[in-house]
């Protein structure tokens, strides 16, 4: 859920890190924390004997979207589907953005496509889509939350594909991997997740979609004020 705090005027995106074991979303989040700067510390988390790493940042440019400035929450998605479906499910709801990250050897294809068909049902299961268009959000309710924060519900989440370890020697042609995985316009690009290639290409694919999308839905602003009375557009 994308989280509104009108004490800090901040608007926190959460972005989800999915795909199969091993594909490389460690690797991923790490290095991604080690270059950004001032990233707050990253959190580690066991659920079931897996382990999900998570972090905030406030994006290299510190955008507004109206007076509010925006931060990022990345997080990896690490449990078996087949085990532990609940929990993915609890993670999967809060994603405003997800990348997706392909294993590009060929004994990962069907895990591959095993996962990604999981990830689209979750989404159509719990009333939401993927999408290469921008954010689509709703307000859940008129409740007010603590600390003066609300939350808004994403209806359609902004996705990008990426085909990892590209640096393998076996790995599977472009070709094949589109032919598995590429759904409508979706976003994709290459990446060696250890040397840092392709990370913040996609990154920033789903930081933009997620401002532009935002910002773009003048009607989600509407109505929404400070505990104090005041108005949060000013």
């Amino acid at each position: 859920m994308v989280e509104v705090n009108f004490n800090s005027k901040t608007i926190l995106f959460n972005v989800v890190l999915f795909g199969p074991p091993e594909c490389g979303k460690k690797t991923w989040i790490e290095y991604m924390h080690r270059q950004l700067p001032k990233p707050n510390k990253m959190q580690e988390e066991v659920l079931e004997n897996e382990k999900s790493m998570s972090f905030s940042y406030k994006p290299w440019q510190e955008t507004k979207i109206e007076r509010f400035y925006h931060a990022m929450a990345i997080k990896t998605c690490s449990l078996n589907i087949q085990k532990e479906p609940r929990f993915l499910s609890k993670i999967l709801e809060s994603a405003d953005g997800i990348i997706f990250i392909a294993d590009s050897s060929p004994d990962k294809e069907a895990q591959n496509i095993e996962h990604l068909d999981f990830l689209f049902e979750q989404m159509r299961q719990s009333g939401r889509e993927l999408t290469s268009d921008k954010l689509d959000a709703d307000l859940i309710d008129s409740r007010w939350y603590s600390l003066g924060q609300k939350e808004l519900k994403t209806i359609k989440v902004p996705w990008v594909l990426v085909y990892n370890k590209r640096d393998l020697l076996n790995c599977m042609s472009l070709a094949q991997m589109d032919s598995d995985l590429k759904r409508e316009n979706v976003f994709t690009c290459e990446s060696v997740a250890k040397d840092g290639l392709g990370i913040f290409g996609a990154l920033k694919y789903v930081n933009h979609a997620l401002i532009d999308g935002v910002h773009k839905r003048k009607s989600l602003w509407e109505g929404l004020e400070e505990e104090s009375g005041g108005s949060a557009l000013k």
